[in-house]
């Protein structure tokens, strides 16, 4: 598992990354950790991603005083010294604004993905600015590899033991005796069992798949609704959903 989070270092934001490993089997371990801060630029909202041989790299968004926010990564190949992202920083893209709101806040998303297709492709997204304003955030999605094309290591081949023959001993024929003859058992019916009928299902729940209408539910407290507006259907035209604002309650419920 890999993962990362912004802490101060140096004055500036900086990202901390980490890999852990024997977290399904345990006892969890921390194999490598280190803050990534190579200067004074600042560096945060981040994702970590390792690809199938692997590698690891880092995405985040990096800013200071003279440079727009800028889209950047910095990756490590698995056999890099530990703690280090020893194959050094790459800008993604270069933003052409910034941001001029108050809400303390910076988008919402920062995603570095592996590509399923072939285990080595890292994909991107994250925020920047066309131009200096207040929360018109754009999105930008690269890709970029650390892979060699080989696995790392490079598995050794094992040669295969080839296998002596065993010999097999000759047997002499022993005579066999001359049987002797044995009545015939009078055999016994085995009985047909009766096939018991399987039961038919009564469904108690009424209108479970919530199409059309939301009859027989019955929905209470300030955080749950229904409509039929189609925007979200599952099947039909209907659905329900929960908690859209913050500190609220709902329930739904019918008797069966």
């Amino acid at each position: 598992m890999v993962g990362n989070f912004t802490v101060s270092s140096a004055g500036v934001a900086g990202i901390r990354w980490f890999e852990l490993r024997n977290v399904t089997s345990g006892p969890v371990t921390v194999y490598q950790q280190s803050t990534y801060q190579p200067d004074t630029t600042w560096r945060w909202m981040g994702s970590a991603a390792m690809d199938g041989q692997g590698n690891l790299a880092i995405g985040f968004s990096a800013s200071s005083s003279s440079i727009h926010p800028q889209l950047r990564y910095a990756g490590r190949l698995a056999t890099d010294p530990l703690n280090t992202l020893s194959q050094g920083e790459a800008h993604l893209y270069d933003g052409a604004g910034s941001q001029t709101g108050s809400g303390n806040r910076w988008g919402d998303y920062s995603s570095l993905t592996i590509d399923p297709v072939d285990d080595t492709t890292f994909w991107y997204t994250n925020e920047y600015y066309s131009s200096t304003t207040s929360y018109n955030w754009r999105t930008r999605i690269g890709s970029f590899k650390l892979a060699t094309g080989t696995p790392t290591p490079t598995p050794t081949a094992t040669a295969t033991p080839t296998t002596t023959p065993t010999a097999t001993p000759t047997v002499s024929p022993t005579p066999s005796p001359t049987p002797t003859p044995t009545a015939t058992p009078t055999s016994t019916p085995t009985p047909t069992p009766t096939a018991t009928p399987t039961p038919t299902p009564t469904q108690l729940i009424m209108n479970g798949a919530l199409e059309g209408s939301i009859s027989p539910w019955v929905l209470s407290g300030s955080g749950a609704f229904y409509t039929n507006n189609g925007n979200y259907p599952h099947g039909g035209t209907g659905y329900m959903y929960f908690g859209v604002n913050n500190n609220v309650t709902g329930q739904v419920y019918q008797t069966v």
